[in-house]
């Protein structure tokens, strides 16, 4: 049925596509459940239902996450979230690669600013992150302090390629996140980071000891077909470095950090490497698009396959066995 769905939606541009399926979802319609007590983890303090969250990106401005958190996802982030009102980068901003189950997006970090997504969040059962970004490093904090009692943790997101910025300087987003004083979990958002500034993202993480790691978001690669020339590549061909990535926190941090893994995570198999890679948790969003509305319980139910036929009792005996 989502095949037809998905055939309309992708015959049609993106961003309208997009607007289309946020109504859809506005309709409270779309609902979807797994309930099993062998899926619940825990990240970084939060309790989740399942290891399946929603990544930032497709609900920016805390507009329909209420029903997304009934579509069957363990958690659902927002955002990300600016200061102001951004119009973000010039269209057109996105293109679909379907033969690759991919995505390139260069949205520029569109939001309609800090003030509006405080209206819209209001107490869901499903925990709720909120990604925040700033263009200006000294921002974080305030942007965090505003948004933190409204949400179950709040992510630092200092890995969009999209934006010409200067977050990925490691002294700089050091001497930003040193402001923040948070009472609820913390999550930082890397870059898919290449060998050469894997020391620089290192050295972030280790000036960020309370916070868990999401790693990562897209791979930037040129792209003509987008205005800006440029773009985060998301989807399945980024999904082997993505799991390196995670591997290389967790020893990096033998352990101690909680890590959830984003990039590439399409099915219960991959959700299952990424765990063994030791992540206690991934997120998805290309195949959000790809698979349609009840990804995350396929995923779900496609892990539990798995695990029964490993004879594995919880998620957590999956992480780095």
């Amino acid at each position: 049925m989502y095949g037809l769905i998905r055939r309309m939606l992708f015959s049609l541009e993106p961003e309208k596509s997009h607007r289309i399926a946020k109504i859809a979802i506005s309709s409270g319609l779309l609902r979807s459940q797994v309930t099993n007590n062998r899926l619940k983890t825990s990240v970084n303090g939060i309790q989740s239902d399942n290891p399946v969250g929603l990544a930032a990106g497709f609900d920016k401005d805390c507009e329909v996450f209420g029903n997304l958190a009934r579509m069957g996802f363990g958690f659902v982030t927002v955002g990300s979230i600016t200061k102001d009102k951004r119009e973000g980068n010039p269209k057109p901003r996105i293109v679909r690669y379907p033969r690759d189950a991919a995505l390139v997006n260069a949205m520029g970090l569109p939001s309609k600013g800090i003030d509006y997504c405080l209206k819209n969040l209001k107490s869901v059962e499903t925990p709720v992150i909120a990604s925040i970004a700033s263009f200006d490093p000294y921002g974080i904090p305030l942007l965090h302090k505003a948004i933190e009692p409204l949400v179950s943790g709040v992510e630092i997101n200092i890995s969009s390629p999209t934006f010409r910025g200067t977050l990925e300087d490691a002294s700089i987003v050091s001497s930003a996140l040193s402001g923040i004083r948070n009472e609820k979990p913390l999550f930082l958002k890397i870059p898919h980071y290449t060998e050469s500034e894997r020391d620089s993202i290192l050295s972030i993480i280790d000036g960020c000891k309370n916070a868990a790691i999401v790693a990562g978001n897209t791979k930037k690669v040129e792209e003509k077909s987008i205005a800006v020339g440029y773009g985060g590549l998301s989807g399945r061909p980024i999904n082997g470095r993505a799991l390196e990535i995670v591997k290389d926190i967790f020893d990096y941090t033998s352990g101690k950090k909680s890590i959830i893994a984003c990039g590439g995570i399409f099915s219960g198999s991959d959700a299952y490497s990424a765990l063994s890679a030791g992540a206690d948790a991934v997120e998805i969003y290309t195949a959000f698009i790809y698979r349609g509305p009840f990804a995350a319980t396929m995923i779900n139910n496609e892990l539990l396959r798995i695990m029964d036929d490993k004879q594995i009792m919880s998620v957590g005996e999956i992480r780095k066995a």
